[in-house]
């Protein structure tokens, strides 16, 4: 099951979200208005497009009838009465950084793009929500890599190492999103659990739980306070909290989160 990370990112203090004056709110911002124009970006790989579902989409362009998580949910909030614009820069096999991207090519892994290089920079700086899906190819390539032998005698150790270059890019990622777009509400879905795959076994990664490091340890609640604190530090509020909607996916297919991280900005 894959945990949900919530970061709502708005230059908007916490009284003027409905929420009074608490310094302590245990919620997010609401919805947008009714009606309102919701610019809409989904950062990630094929996941963008919907690879594997019944209507996939081509990258690069919008497509209403898509069955992907994206247009899924941009269908759901048409139908509840806002204006959706989908800004599809997903690239199929992308990984989060360039470093990934070199590793899984030396690796014999057709990479093609990265999205802190390939996608971040062309968010348009009027957007309104961004969400990233990112990790589960790089766990692929982290895969290819113990299985050529990696790490040597120390695999653990080699792992730890990519998980830590993981949470680094991601602070990178995160800011430079910031940055590109500053009033954008900024929504991150963790890694799930990917070790079953069967198009992972051929890596022939043992002892096969080490894949579950990556699921375990790219996005702790822990970790995941410690990068947005890094990023927000002096600027805002962080808190990891409980968290556990369902998310619609593709197929009629649902997944459920456990934790969600809300950043909320002072004025």
């Amino acid at each position: 099951m894959a945990a949900l990370c919530a970061a709502s990112i708005g230059a908007t203090g916490c009284d003027k979200l409905g929420l009074g004056g608490d310094d302590s709110p245990t919620a997010p911002s609401g919805p947008p208005p009714a009606g309102s124009t919701i610019r809409y970006v989904p950062l990630g790989a094929s996941d963008v497009s919907g690879y594997g579902s019944s209507v996939p989409c081509v990258p690069y362009t919008d497509c209403p009838n898509g069955t992907g998580y994206a247009f899924v949910a941009a269908r759901q909030l048409r139908s509840q009465g806002y204006t959706v614009a989908v800004t599809n820069i997903g690239v199929p096999t992308a990984v989060i950084s360039r470093r990934f991207q070199d590793l899984g090519r030396q690796y014999g892994k057709e990479i093609i793009g990265n999205l802190i290089d390939q996608e971040m920079p062309f968010i348009p700086s009027d957007s309104t929500l961004v969400t990233i899906f990112a990790g589960a190819n790089d766990v692929n390539v982290i895969t290819a890599a113990l299985g050529a032998g990696a790490g040597g005698s120390d695999r653990t150790g080699y792992l730890d190492q990519q998980v830590r270059n993981f949470g680094d890019d991601y602070a990178t990622l995160l800011s430079g999103i910031r940055a590109q777009a500053r009033s954008a509400r900024i929504v991150l879905l963790n890694v799930p659990n990917i070790a079953g795959m069967p198009f992972l076994f051929r890596h022939n990664v043992v002892p096969w739980h080490m894949l579950e490091n990556t699921h375990v340890n790219f996005f702790t609640p822990e970790i995941l306070q410690r990068v947005l604190e890094r990023i927000f530090s002096g600027q805002a509020e962080v808190r990891v909290e409980p968290y556990a909607p369902v998310f619609p996916w593709a197929e009629g297919v649902q997944l459920y989160y456990h934790i969600r991280a809300v950043v909320e900005l002072a004025p």
